[in-house]
Order: structure tokens, then C-alpha cells, then sequence
């Protein structure tokens, strides 16, 4: 009987502290599901991911841009725009990160990840191995209406730079896809040129997909018999949103004030380009200037007086004259218009950009419509209103109507609420929603139109 009775206590002692340790447990789970998630648990769940990669381009050679991309991969959609701290790689210009932030969706084995991107432009000074540390990236993530945020590494990356034989020999060339050179007198005297007398001479470079520090600095002008004044060298380097490109601008510009009569020659310059876009070496010339101060030899012989004829001029003369009036007239009516289309020629050709751009956004958001992509067609409306990602009220605020007010807010109820919904957007109401947010967005000219000056200056 007393061994039953110890038995029965043991299993009662027992059976206490398995309870206790089951509610521990209980309690620990619960603990552990109600704490705030953070981004390092993202990554150790597999739900966030990070990475870094050299931008597929053709053979990159020193000198040339090259477009690093990081890119941040989350199961849960992002509350706003990735950011990424400042890095340095030895023997290379590091730029700043472009101020866009791509995004896109992508289903990978049935389930919906999200996209961002973020590319930052490097110039490789010489061949060789390159190797980059682990980039911190701050990642924003929205969960189910709360916001997880914080910062992340990415894995060291290593990559190499390749020299062509074309430019073995090559020293101080520019590597660019487009390279536009300019010497010119900004003003034409209107008279002769005499003692005492200015022009000013304005040198520029400019170049797409470049940083300015890889542009040379122009060769100081100098004349005996001439006082010289040169402005401080001007660089600046921006960022085209519509071509998707960086940019760079050199500008010089030197004053002369001639105090001796005489000739001035300004020997040509030349500029070695390597244009990146057909792989070819190219030399681009800014042509000799000369400028005569006073009257030349030649001048002086043919202004000494003359007996004068008393035969009158022949018809076939005054013909000729009248010829060359025309010509020179019809040569400055032609510069006139080279010189207008040269100077518009960037506003059309980012006008065209982005008018393409827009299109592509607009059959994007229509595509996304007809395969019920509600939160992708959402992205492209922010795109195209210039909103930032998930900034719902001010995409309601451009909306007035209450039928485009309704169909919005069907599309944020499709594209977030997770119930089932048996509602779809229709594609005349998504054209309408469309139409109204374009009309509101560019109220004003999208295109500044181009201005057609008589003056060669």
C-alpha cells in the first residue's frame, strides 16, 4: 500500500512540473510571436534578401562608367525607398547613387516578391582586380500596415576592368557615349577689330555617361600684346531622370583685350574620345581661330589711293556682286537654322525620351489591369504621377471626381485587402482613372516649344 501511495505522489510531482513546463513553453512561444520583427529576421527567415552586381555592359575599360546595382528582394512590400550609406573602392571615382529607385514585382514559385533597385555609377582609373566591401543598405518594409526598418550588408563583391589594344597607348583619352566640343566667340564684334577692343572665347565639353573629374582641364590661352581674363573653370555634373543617364559639363571662358595691332592665331585643339557606344577611338578637333587686330599688309595695298577709271563697270560685274549677296545670304540663313536645331536639339530628344517612357507606363498599367495586378497597376500610377511608392493620399488628392474616387479605392481594396474579392476594375474605369490623373498631373505644357532667333550669336 505505501508503494502505491509513493508511486502516486511521484506521478502527481511529475505530472506538476510537466504542466509547469508546458505553460513555460506556452509562454515563451507567445512571447516570441508578439515581439517586433526586425530586418535581421527577415534575412534569416529567407523573406528578405540582398545583393550586389556589376551591371551587364560590353568590355568596360578604365576611364569608363560602370554601373554597380544593388538590389533588395522582400516578400512583404516596401513602406519607401531603399538607401544606401556612402563607399569608397581603391583606384576608382566612386559617384553618389543615382537619386532613382527602380521597382518591380516578380512571382517567383507562385508566391509575389517585391523589387528595388538602386545603381551607382564608378569610374575604374586602370586595369586590374577591383574589390568591394560589404555595402550597408537601409530597407523599409511594410507589414501588414507596420513598418520594419533597418539596415542591412551586402555580401564583398569582386570584379575585374580589362585595358583594349586599341588604347594600350592611349594616355588622357575621355570615355563617353556621347561627346560634344565647343570653341566659339560667344559675341561677334560688330566692327573691326582695333586697339582696345574685347571678344570673349567660351570652351565647353560635354559628355553623357561621365563624371566631370575624368574631364582634362582645357590649355590656358596666352598673347603677347593682349591682356587676359579667364573666369574660373566650371564643372558640373547632373543626372538626366527621362534619358536615365548621368551627365557632365565643362565650361571655360576667357576674356582678351588686344592692345597691339597685328594677327592673333589660337592654335587648334584636340580632344581624344573613346566612344563607348561603337568601341572606336575618335579624335575631335576644335578648328583654328585667328583674329586680325588693325589693318593687315594686304589691307593697307588694297585701300592705297588709286587713279581713279572713267570706265564704268561692266553688267557681267554687277551680276557677279548681286551672286555673292545671294550666297552669303542663303549661307546665313542656313547657319541660322543648324545653330537653332544644335541648341533644341537636347530638349527634343528628351521631350521624345519621355514621351516613349510615359507610353511604356501607361501599357504597363493597362496590362496590369486585364491580369487583375492590382498592386503592380498601383505602382505604375505612382510612376506616373510622380508620387512616392504608397503615398496614398496624395494620389487621392489628385483624383476630384467621385467615380475615379470609387474606382481608386476599389483598386487599393483589390490590391491590399486579403479577403477574397469577387469586384475586379473594369479597363474603361481604369482608362478614366488614368485620364483623370493625367489631365491633373500636367496641367501645364509638358513641352517648351522651340525658339527661333535671327540673331548668329
Amino acid at each position: 500500500m505505501q508503494t502505491v501511495k509513493a508511486l502516486y505522489q511521484y506521478s502527481t510531482k511529475t505530472m506538476s512540473k510537466l504542466f509547469l513546463l508546458a505553460l513555460l513553453v506556452t509562454f515563451s512561444t507567445v512571447s516570441s510571436a508578439n515581439a517586433p520583427l526586425s530586418v535581421d529576421d527577415l534575412m534569416q527567415d529567407g523573406l528578405l534578401k540582398v545583393s550586389v552586381n556589376l551591371k551587364e555592359q560590353s568590355q568596360i575599360v578604365p576611364r569608363q562608367q560602370a554601373i554597380l546595382e544593388i538590389e533588395l528582394i522582400s516578400y512583404h512590400d516596401f513602406s519607401d525607398n531603399m538607401k544606401i550609406d556612402f563607399f569608397d573602392i581603391e583606384n576608382a571615382i566612386v559617384s553618389k547613387p543615382f537619386a532613382r529607385t527602380g521597382f518591380k514585382t516578380k512571382t517567383i514559385k507562385g508566391k509575389q516578391w517585391y523589387i528595388q533597385t538602386k545603381e551607382v555609377a564608378l569610374y575604374p582609373l586602370k586595369e586590374g582586380e577591383y574589390n568591394v566591401a560589404p555595402i550597408a543598405t537601409e530597407a523599409f518594409i511594410n507589414i501588414e500596415g507596420n513598418v520594419v526598418s533597418g539596415k542591412i550588408q551586402t555580401q564583398a563583391y569582386t570584379f575585374n576592368i580589362t585595358q583594349t589594344e586599341k588604347l594600350k597607348q592611349v594616355k588622357g583619352y575621355i570615355a563617353s557615349s556621347k561627346l560634344d566640343v565647343v570653341r566659339e566667340i560667344t559675341e561677334q564684334p560688330e566692327q573691326a577689330l582695333a586697339i582696345g577692343s574685347a571678344i570673349t572665347i567660351k570652351r565647353e565639353i560635354h559628355g553623357d555617361n561621365l563624371h566631370g573629374v575624368m574631364l582634362p582641364d582645357f590649355e590656358p590661352i596666352q598673347f603677347d600684346g593682349a591682356q587676359t581674363y579667364e573666369k574660373p573653370t566650371n564643372k558640373s555634373d547632373g543626372y538626366d531622370v527621362l534619358s536615365d543617364i548621368s551627365q557632365t559639363r565643362l565650361t571655360s571662358s576667357v576674356t582678351l583685350i588686344f592692345q597691339q595691332e597685328g594677327l592673333y592665331k589660337l592654335p587648334a585643339e584636340t580632344v581624344l574620345w573613346w566612344d563607348t557606344t561603337k568601341k572606336r577611338l575618335k579624335t575631335v578637333t576644335m578648328p583654328e581661330m585667328s583674329f586680325q587686330v588693325g589693318e593687315s599688309s594686304e589691307e593697307i595695298i588694297a585701300n592705297a589711293p588709286q587713279k581713279a577709271e572713267s570706265q564704268p563697270q561692266t553688267s557681267t560685274s554687277t551680276i557677279n556682286w548681286w551672286l555673292v549677296i545671294v550666297i552669303c545670304t542663303a549661307l546665313l540663313f542656313l547657319l541660322a537654322i543648324i545653330k537653332v536645331i544644335r541648341q533644341n536639339k537636347q530638349v527634343i530628344t528628351a521631350h521624345f525620351n519621355q514621351r516613349i517612357h510615359f507610353k511604356a507606363l501607361v501599357n504597363r498599367y493597362l496590362y496590369a489591369i486585364e491580369q487583375s495586378e492590382h498592386q503592380v497597376a498601383l505602382a505604375c500610377l505612382y510612376q506616373i504621377a510622380d508620387i512616392k511608392h504608397n503615398n496614398k493620399p496624395a494620389l487621392k488628392a489628385l483624383i476630384q471626381n467621385d467615380k475615379e474616387q470609387a474606382t481608386l479605392q476599389l483598386l487599393f481594396t483589390l490590391a491590399y485587402d486579403k479577403k477574397q474579392m469577387t469586384d475586379s476594375v473594369s479597363k474603361q474605369s481604369a482608362k478614366a482613372l488614368l485620364q483623370t490623373i493625367i489631365d491633373k498631373k500636367f496641367e501645364t505644357h509638358f513641352f517648351t516649344p522651340v525658339k527661333f532667333n535671327m540673331k548668329l550669336n
